[in-house]
């Protein structure tokens, strides 16, 4: 009975999951669609391109409109000397004002939130690097949990359709008792293997889908990786380099607008209304004024050469990890694919191991059916096999980890 419902677990296990199969791209892209990061980041370069917009409307003419009414009694001869209060006072005046800002200023300021920007799509980008490695890591995890699933209950089915057979055999005397059991505690331990596996497989599944934001609970079949469609790229230098380089643009633009802080300011405003202590001919007392602000920095302490200092001293900085992470990634990208190439070449032999390892099953198979083996020595050839599909599917992750590994790496 246990055989028959080993195979339509696993009959069943297959249908079901080969038809809600699921590749990494679909991780990926709703992890893309659900991350809350995602969109903090759309927020954050749309708040910028509001600051762009506001530089621009601080530049055009500000108008605004005041009244002001105004009564100072003298009272019993106490009061507020009127050559100073006037006694009263109203008005309505409407001012416009504009500062004037030469073009290579309002170009330095739009240029500093454009590099702003600039740098928070490569933030993004490495941020969606380290979410994508996540996500395929524990992809990688949780399908190497589903062969190992599948592993295990191969190996059940074997043992289960031995069972038929040794139990007769033993009924006639071919196998001792205790051969018997020996071989049923076998069977158990592979029947807990298979629960064990199971549960390993859905907190993998559950782990990724947590990862990616989402909330099915559905069960379904990853499907295989291609080593070969994983390949190595170089976005991560790529991103290094685009840094630095927005970093010193940012550096330049910060001395820029520092230079600009010392320069003359002027601007320019009108007003017109009405504006009266009340006089006899109060009536008469509608006008307009014009003016000129100007402000011309003289001294400030020395200030000016220290922030210089600082930013400069920042450039240098920036400069130095520069180098520094250039040649950290090279040397620690060769590592990686040391490690592809030695597992590579561990895959090669376990798979060698395990040619040999099916024959001998095959062979003691032949050999348990006429009693000429003992049981402990079957049971050995099964648990080499094990051992030996396991080393080479730990190979395998780990390959596909390191993978994983270089075609995301990144510095930062």
């Amino acid at each position: 009975m246990r055989f028959v419902y080993t195979f339509l677990c696993l009959l069943l296990f297959n249908s079901i999951t080969k038809a809600q199969e699921k590749n990494l791209d679909f991780f990926l892209q709703q992890a893309k669609n659900n991350s809350a990061l995602f969109k903090d980041y759309q927020n954050q370069l749309r708040s910028l391109t509001l600051d762009s917009s506001i530089i621009k409307a601080g530049l055009r003419p500000q108008v605004s409109a005041a009244t002001n009414l105004y009564y100072a009694p003298i009272i019993k001869g106490f009061g507020y000397d009127p050559a100073i209060s006037n006694g009263q006072l109203i008005n309505g005046l409407v001012t416009v004002s504009k500062q004037i800002t030469p073009n290579t200023r309002i170009r330095t300021l739009l240029t500093a939130i454009q590099l702003s920007k600039d740098s928070l799509g490569v933030q993004k980008e490495f941020s969606t690097q380290d979410i994508y490695k996540s996500i395929s890591s524990q992809y990688i995890t949780a399908w190497g949990s589903q062969q190992n699933l599948e592993l295990s209950y191969k190996i059940l089915s074997l043992l289960q359709k031995q069972d038929t057979i040794l139990k007769k055999l033993t009924q006639k005397s071919v196998f001792k008792q205790t051969d018997y059991l020996t071989f049923k505690v076998a069977l158990e331990q592979q029947l807990f293997l298979v629960k064990q596996n199971e549960t390993q497989l859905k907190y993998d599944l559950s782990s990724l889908n947590l990862l990616s934001g989402i909330k099915d609970t559905t069960s379904y079949q990853l499907a295989p990786l291609n080593l070969q469609k994983i390949k190595e790229n170089s976005i991560g230098e790529t991103l290094i380099l685009k840094r630095y380089a927005i970093d010193s643009l940012r550096t330049i633009n910060a001395l820029k607008q520092l230079a600009y802080n010392y320069k003359p300011k002027a601007s320019v405003f009108a007003d017109g209304g009405y504006q009266s202590s009340l006089p006899s001919n109060y009536y008469k007392n509608f006008g307009f004024s014009v003016g000129l602000n100007l402000s011309i920095p003289i001294y400030d302490g020395g200030l000016r050469k220290l922030n210089t200092q600082q930013i400069k001293l920042r450039q240098q900085t920036q400069y130095q990890y520069k180098e520094y992470y250039q040649n950290q990634f090279a040397i620690q990208q060769k590592q990686l694919k040391d490690m592809v190439l030695a597992y590579a070449d561990l895959i090669k032999k376990a798979d060698s191991q395990l040619l040999y390892s099916k024959t001998l099953i095959k062979a003691n198979e032949l050999q348990l059916s006429t009693g000429d083996i003992r049981m402990t020595d079957y049971l050995l050839s099964i648990s080499n096999y094990l051992n030996t599909e396991v080393s080479l599917l730990q190979n395998k992750l780990n390959q596909l980890q390191t993978i994983n590994q270089l075609h995301y790496f990144t510095l930062k």
